[in-house]
């Protein structure tokens, strides 16, 4: 069910919200004929099931949103995420139930827009049997800025869930694919040079691998040969590895990259 709380309230779906923001912002973005796959190259994707909506309210004079997911129906699992203002600010606020239980106690999550919620999904991305969630909160804006996103992941440890967000901007890819039979992520950051080895300034996407251990998050571009990549954003398809920076500039766009997913996980 999804309903508003007040009448002078609207509501509006996930799927509704993600064919507006496709629209609209998809020419702005510039961005998705990048990745460090070429479309001809096979790449096994982890399939995430989306998490059917049991209940939205939306209460736009209160600021506040709140949504209800299945996350089991069978085992009585519910995620519930809230846009709304707690103890630790404005932002969204997730918490999970397991038969009654309290399995992940209300935590802030993301400072993302009111309309930035909607997105959840479930998987066993550290092999320990228990589903584990994705949220994927938008933080808006035009340009390159119109990727910028929250993945939270929700990660099963002990009977209860850690939550951790990473900052990185979504391409037109899936981030999760499987690699030596394990799930991984493909984080994707964005940086540049005043200038290149030809003395022009340019930019670059910036892709690590990260992988699932236990309730943690770890960078390890040693299992697949296609990372890290450091790809030309060259306003044209590109996926391969660039050479117009020196080796010293490549490992300093890393550097920076990889300290800031390392300050999140």
């Amino acid at each position: 069910m999804i309903r508003s709380a007040r009448s002078g309230s609207f509501t509006l779906s996930a799927s509704a919200l993600s064919l507006i923001l496709g629209v609209f912002l998809a020419p702005l973005a510039r961005g998705n004929d990048y990745g460090p796959f070429p479309p001809s190259e096979s790449v096994h994707r982890v399939s995430l099931h989306r998490l059917p909506v049991e209940e939205r309210i939306l209460d736009r004079e209160a600021m506040t949103d709140r949504y209800r997911f299945i996350g089991s129906a069978a085992e009585g699992v519910f995620l519930e995420i809230s846009y709304k203002e707690g103890e630790a600010g404005e932002g969204w606020y997730a918490g999970i139930t397991a038969e009654g239980r309290v399995a992940l106690a209300e935590t802030y999550y993301s400072p993302g827009p009111l309309i930035a919620g909607g997105w959840a999904y479930s998987a066993d991305l550290n092999r320990n049997d228990v589903q584990d969630y994705v949220i994927y909160t938008w933080l808006g804006g035009c340009g390159l800025a119109a990727h910028n996103t929250h993945v939270t992941f929700l990660l099963s440890s002990g009977g209860g869930y850690r939550p951790v967000t990473v900052t990185t901007k979504m391409l037109d890819f899936e981030p999760f694919i499987w690699v030596e039979g394990r799930p991984a992520f493909i984080h994707t950051g964005f940086g540049g040079v005043s200038a290149d080895r030809d003395g022009k300034p340019r930019n670059f996407w910036i892709f690590n691998l990260l992988v699932f251990e236990g309730d943690r998050l770890e960078i390890r571009n040693d299992l697949h040969p296609n990372f890290p990549r450091v790809v030309w954003y060259s306003y044209a398809p590109n996926y391969e590895e660039t050479d117009k920076i020196t080796a010293e500039q490549r490992e300093e766009l890393l550097r920076k990259v990889q300290n800031e997913i390392r300050s999140q996980i």
